[in-house]
This record gives structure tokens, C-alpha cells and sequence, in this order.
């Protein structure tokens, strides 16, 4: 489907998950001199020659998020883990949002906001938890968040850049990074 919002505005930093027959699609768009964020809620098309449909209206991502960071999106638990660059302090931090089925969040909290620039933050579900990496003065580090928002202390994974999770049905859990 086509991301649908105002006609002359540009989409940007497109993020997707899936889970069953839905998927949430996450961008920024520009929208005269503001860069917003959005998510819409798809679902699979039983019409010949559409691959889905939109559930529901696009809804903005919560609070303060200017400068068009990177965006991520984790599904799992029957809901949605949307983790981005956020630039509401002087340095670049990691906020995130879970949202339910129906797109209904408690709001944003923080990630990581140590002062430093965290950026290029990724998401994947484990099967028990929504994991997170991102970058942060030279490191690549990790947290992982409960589908109730309960936060574990971050770690560091490794000396890199641009972190990428995934994980398999069976748990098994892949991190790569820049070196």
C-alpha cells in the first residue's frame, strides 16, 4: 500500500514489523517545515492486486521528535515496540513507545539519554522481550524491554556502529554492527 498523507510531502527513514496478518509500517514526513513521525496499521489484502490494506488511521509518533532520526519497530507480544532518535535534549537520545494491537500507547520514555549522541537504534523481539541496540560513543548497546515496559538495565555488546537485530521463531538472536 501507499503511505497515505498529504499530497507534495516526503516520506523518509521507513520502518516495518509484522506479526500475523498486520503490519506496522513507522516514517517521517514532512509536512511544510515540520518532520513528524507516523504509523499506520496494515493488513493482508484478499483483493487480486493489492498486497494490503490500512487499518485505521495514521497516528503520530508521541512528543518532541524533530530532525528525522532513524526509526525501528519490534512485534511481538500482540503489540508493538516503535524505538527512534529523538532530539528534544542538546544530544541525540533513544526514546521508545509501546503500542498495542490498536495503535493505543501509554507514551513515550527513554531508552537512552546519556548526555552523549545514541543513534541508529534497532529493535526485534525475542519471543519473551523486545530487545534493543543502538550506537553510543563508540559502542554498540543493549536493553531489553518487557511487553509491560519493564526496562533492564543496558549492557554493551560490542565496539561498532549501526547495530541490526533479529530473531528467529525459535529465539536464536542475531546482532550485527559496522566495525
Amino acid at each position: 500500500g501507499q503511505l497515505a498523507r498529504p499530497s507534495g510531502s516526503v516520506k523518509y527513514n521507513i520502518a516495518v514489523a509484522a506479526q500475523g496478518t498486520e503490519a506496522l509500517v513507522g516514517w517521517y514526513d514532512t509536512e511544510g517545515s515540520a518532520s513528524n513521525a507516523y504509523l499506520q496499521r496494515y493488513g493482508v489484502s484478499t483483493t487480486a492486486g493489492e498486497c494490503c490494506v490500512p487499518l485505521g488511521a495514521a497516528v503520530k509518533l508521541p512528543c518532541c521528535i524533530a530532525g528525522g532520526g532513524e526509526l525501528s519497530i519490534s512485534a511481538g507480544g500482540g503489540g508493538w515496540l516503535v524505538v527512534w532518535e529523538d532530539s528534544r535534549a542538546a544530544s541525540r537520545d533513544v526514546y521508545a513507545a509501546l503500542y498495542s494491537g490498536a495503535l493505543t500507547t501509554s507514551g513515550a520514555f527513554a531508552i537512552a539519554t546519556t548526555g552523549n549522541d545514541e543513534r541508529h537504534p534497532a529493535a526485534a523481539f525475542d519471543g519473551q522481550r523486545h530487545q534493543v541496540a543502538w550506537f553510543d560513543n563508540g559502542a554498540v548497546m543493549l536493553r531489553s524491554v518487557g511487553t509491560d515496559g519493564s526496562l533492564t538495565p543496558p549492557s554493551t555488546a560490542a565496539q561498532g556502529d549501526r547495530p541490526v537485530l533479529d530473531f528467529s521463531p525459535d529465539e536464536v538472536g542475531l546482532l550485527v554492527y559496522e566495525r
